[in-house]
């Protein structure tokens, strides 16, 4: 994710964190076949929008933004939202919702 609006260099490196959370969330995934098409229709769906995007070319020097599944199969309407954690910290203890001087 681009962040026009943030020196996302002064964060660290966030690339290793995220993979980790990334894994841990296929494995939980891969445990409920059904949220797993739910989850990845919502991805697809950001993707359509242009809310997030594909990157052909993985690098440290991005910032990288986890997310994980909240799963409610007693709703109604929304079963499985996707949400965005911009509290996980980086290398250097920093986060996207950190405050910069």
């Amino acid at each position: 994710m681009w962040l026009p609006f943030k020196d996302h260099k002064q964060l660290g490196e966030s690339r290793i964190a995220t993979l980790k959370c990334l894994y841990s969330l296929e494995r939980k995934l891969n445990s409920n076949p059904d949220f797993k098409i739910a989850y990845s229709q919502v991805i697809q769906e950001y993707l359509n929008l242009n809310q997030i995007t594909l990157i052909d070319d993985a690098s440290d020097e991005r910032y990288y933004m986890s997310h994980h599944a909240v799963i409610k199969p007693s709703s109604n309407t929304t079963k499985i939202q996707v949400v965005f954690d911009a509290s996980a910290k980086t290398s250097n203890d920093l986060s996207l919702n950190d405050p910069y001087p």
